[in-house]
């Protein structure tokens, strides 16, 4: 066994062992499980009798570890997460009715309503998971983490492979192509950088800062112009979102990460990138065959949405027969729409599969979240707390980056997203916690200064 299978296993089993005492270090064992599962990377061959149920194991003991896990949830828990919870029920309900009485490519779809059921339970066991803000730390430093050694693997071993100089095929479900694995460690970023300010000491400070670059790193691989979009989009509301501390940090933050972004792109990769990225505002007429398809696709899926309102099975638009025909429709000069493919925009995706009413559900249950965010936001602002308001800005960065991506991925469901619809959720039931003494401290000198003015005045 080698040193880096060793490492791995020993990271596996020590967080196995303290999810039974808290059950969030089960979060790292399912997400080692996502991020590095050994049925798919080099180092998994010594662990090669246990077969590819990797991920389906780490989530049994997740749950296990959620289920004996005896410490107290936090006052109103439950009227925090049951709305939630009830919206993503009704979700899987209607894509069972959709499944069972219009799914054009059953087998598929099938699949599709397999994991979304699995989905549910994902998202039940982390809001059980999530008691206090520590609980909230694990999870999003093991996100930070996780996303920096795969991107360790894509710098120094050439993990993935290279279409159009565009990094592709990384191990990961569900983010394979190169959107969908930008999209991801877009999450990385956001949320490296509220260590990157408030790390309980210089060290984590500095590794945090490190592993974000990474992960920016493998988002420039990728070239993705939705990647690239959605982190200008997510640093003007961040920018503008944040308050007081919290605004300057924000600030401070997008220059570094500009900064970043040209010291680990050479010369001929920022010309590149910068070019791709233009290409979003290009006209009709300058449009590349990549966005021309993906527009041709569009249009396809919305007439499919037309056509079958009430949806037609998991991924129809475009990995069934009834999804290819409206694609034969097209006339284009640039590509023959004849096979199975993606139609590359997670809201026409989810839309076309489970039905606009399964994509009403979907976005109410996105719009509480970002209610409970925001009500978090609110408390933190009240009591001054610097750090807890500068992860509520860091949070709200993630999901503009996953609202811009879905635009041009087929990711609107991909597990991710309720791993954000958790971490706002629990961002805000976990909002009272006593400070650090460093905070506290800070807190009594403006409270000192104040009674000053007052007195003076």
């Amino acid at each position: 066994m080698g040193i880096t299978s060793l490492l791995w296993l020993t990271a596996f089993c020590g967080s196995l062992a303290m999810s039974f005492q808290r059950s969030s270090w089960g979060i790292i064992v399912y997400l080692m499980t996502v991020y590095l599962s050994p049925a798919y990377w080099w180092f998994g061959d010594p662990f090669e009798a246990f077969g590819m149920r990797w991920n389906f194991m780490a989530a049994a003991v997740f749950a296990i570890a959620c289920f004996v896990d005896g410490r107290k949830f936090p006052d109103g828990w439950s009227d925090k997460v049951t709305p939630i919870i009830g919206c993503y029920f009704l979700f899987c309900v209607n894509a069972t009715l959709v499944h069972y009485f219009f799914a054009d490519n059953p087998e598929r779809s099938a699949y599709g309503l397999q994991l979304t059921w699995k989905q549910l339970a994902l998202l039940v066991c982390l809001l059980v998971s999530l008691r206090d803000r520590f609980d909230l730390k694990i999870f999003a430093m093991a996100i930070v983490s996780l996303s920096a050694y795969v991107a360790y693997e894509v710098i120094f071993n050439d993990a993935g492979s290279y279409d159009d100089s565009r990094l592709n095929r990384i191990s990961i479900p569900q983010a394979v192509g190169s959107n969908e694995m930008a999209g991801l460690f877009c999450i990385a970023i956001c949320l490296g950088g509220y260590f990157v300010f408030f790390g309980e000491t210089l060290r984590t400070k500095a590794i945090a800062a490190l592993l974000a670059c990474m992960s920016l790193e493998v988002v420039l691989r990728t070239v993705s112009r939705a990647a690239f979009l959605s982190l200008f989009c997510a640093a003007t509301c961040f920018i503008v979102s944040a308050r007081g501390v919290a605004r300057r940090y924000a600030i401070v933050s997008c220059v570094l990460a500009i900064m970043a972004a040209f010291v680990v792109m050479g010369e001929e990769h920022q010309s590149r990138a910068l070019e791709r990225f233009m290409t979003v505002f290009n006209k009709a007429e300058e449009r590349d065959v990549s966005a021309d398809s993906r527009l041709n696709y569009w249009r396809a899926g919305m007439q499919l949405i037309a056509d079958h309102p009430l949806g037609a099975g998991y991924e129809v638009a475009f990995t069934s027969d009834l999804g290819v025909s409206y694609l034969m429709r097209l006339e284009s000069d640039h590509a023959w729409y004849t096979q199975y493919r993606a139609v590359h925009n997670g809201y026409l995706d989810v839309t076309a599969s489970w039905g606009v009413q399964g994509m009403a559900v979907f976005c109410f249950m996105l719009f509480i979240a970002w209610l409970r965010l925001r009500a978090g936001l609110r408390k933190a602002h009240e009591r001054r707390d610097d750090p807890a308001a500068f992860m509520g800005n860091c949070l709200e960065a993630v999901i503009v980056t996953q609202l811009v991506v879905v635009v041009f991925s087929s990711t609107l469901d991909a597990e991710w997203i309720l791993w954000w619809v958790a971490l706002a959720v629990s961002y805000e039931y976990t909002s009272g916690p006593h400070l650090p003494f460093k905070n506290i401290a800070v807190s009594s000198l403006r409270q000192s200064a104040r009674r000053d003015a007052a007195t003076l005045s």
